[in-house]
């Protein structure tokens, strides 16, 4: 059977998210476009997976099919993250730069279904911090299947001037995080 269930947050401007997690019913075949990618080390393959007996064999498929987006884990109990690998040609020591990260997985955003979403962000290299731009839904965009022009549904703009960040706006981010994500090695 499947279910779903719908929770509620709000971004930085106060305007309502509604995100929604739906359960895949097993007694259908899944289309091949609704699987997301997990490390072995990762939440997921921990609770799940290494509950099968076979598990030392498992090693999840890679996906090479991203051609415009590094793959990243910053926290691998969560699902794998892509930074998009023009953005980080562009970074710079001396100033901040955009980059955007994107995450498939499916949501429910004021009844509209979307299955990515990208969020822009402000990072600086030298202060280790980041400051939220947007984030954008997008509708049949798949991780094992990306669309190259996908339908936006939805988008939160938190940042109207990005050249005009508050002092409030920037969040501290650690350097394990920037290490592991490669979003600041080779800065110049």
């Amino acid at each position: 059977m499947c279910q779903y269930e719908i929770r509620t947050s709000l971004d930085d401007t106060g305007k309502a998210r509604e995100h929604s997690e739906v359960l895949v019913d097993l007694k259908k075949a899944v289309d091949a476009s609704k699987w997301n990618m997990f490390l072995k080390g990762s939440y997921a393959a921990e609770q799940y997976c290494a509950k099968a007996p076979d598990f030392k064999a498992f090693s999840p498929p890679k996906n090479d099919i991203q051609k415009d987006w590094k793959l990243t884990t910053p926290d691998e109990r969560v699902m794998p993250n892509y930074i998009n690998k023009e953005d980080l040609k562009h970074a710079r020591l001396d100033q901040p730069f955009p980059v955007r990260m994107k995450r498939y997985d499916e949501f429910s955003i004021k009844g509209k279904a979307a299955t990515s979403v990208v969020n822009e962000v402000l990072i600086n290299c030298k202060e280790q911090k980041v400051a939220n731009i947007a984030q954008r839904y997008y509708a049949d965009d798949f991780e094992f299947k990306p669309h190259a022009n996908p339908t936006l549904v939805t988008e939160f703009i938190e940042t109207k001037d990005p050249n005009n960040i508050e002092e409030n706006q920037w969040y501290s981010i650690g350097k394990d995080y920037l290490d592991h994500t490669g979003i600041c090695s080779g800065v110049k």
